[in-house]
């Protein structure tokens, strides 16, 4: 297992699908949740600081070929979530995103 600080574009730019487990609970963020999230946008695009997302656990799953290959998440798919979420909503918003282009794919093809 490979560990370390990873930004959005190297967790979602890596030609690789996420796969979200049956084991996984429901989506289950409230108004709190997101009202608190976009605080933190609001301010990090404000600061230019880093973000910290928390922590998120993907188990990549190993393939003949890497045509198939994917990643399993194993933990912080509610932040994984709300983040294609936010991130989709905000290429329809701009539509002029080119740091979110794939990160939009992503969503659309969930």
């Amino acid at each position: 297992m490979e560990a370390g600080k990873r930004t959005i574009r190297e967790i979602f730019n890596r030609g690789q699908n996420l796969e979200i487990p049956f084991f996984q609970r429901a989506y289950v963020w409230d108004t709190t949740q997101w009202l608190r999230f976009l605080e933190d946008m609001r301010s990090v695009s404000q600061s230019r600081k880093p973000y910290f997302l928390g922590s998120v656990i993907l188990k990549q799953e190993e393939t003949a070929s890497n045509i198939d290959a994917k990643r399993t998440v194993v933990d912080g798919q509610q932040r994984l979530t709300t983040l294609n979420i936010f991130l989709k909503v905000l290429c329809l918003k701009k539509c002029r995103l080119p740091l979110f282009s794939c990160q939009c794919e992503v969503v659309v093809n969930l």
